[in-house]
């Protein structure tokens, strides 16, 4: 190892030991706030993971074929009780919009920690 790879290295090391120092008293709430940001992410990658979804009901059409439990929850999007195309895609846009607006609530519960 070479004297500046080590002196770079102390340099690196004080710079973190001083940055922990200036965050005494305050370490739970970055800590809140990293976690919270952290769910909120969560929730705003399912939002394009239910498109796919949708996406999936439009390409294979009528023989769409989800889990049991996907079925009767678009049968509460469907007037007849049997899940249709418009229902699984009703029951997709519905769904981005409540992952996005649970994201949002996180975020800016976020920036009060």
């Amino acid at each position: 190892m070479s004297k500046a790879t080590l002196k770079t290295e102390v340099r690196d090391t004080t710079k973190a030991k001083i940055l922990w120092a200036h965050t005494e008293g305050f370490r739970k709430p970055f800590a809140i706030a990293i976690l919270a940001m952290a769910v909120a992410y969560v929730f705003m990658f399912g939002a394009p993971l239910l498109a796919t979804f949708a996406i999936d009901a439009i390409i294979v059409g009528p023989e769409f074929a989800p889990e049991p439990w996907i079925k009767q929850l678009g049968g509460l999007f469907s007037l007849s009780g049997d899940p249709t195309l418009l229902s699984y895609l009703l029951m997709a846009t519905v769904g981005t919009i409540v992952l996005t607006a649970i994201a949002g609530v996180v975020l800016f519960f976020s920036g009060w920690f």
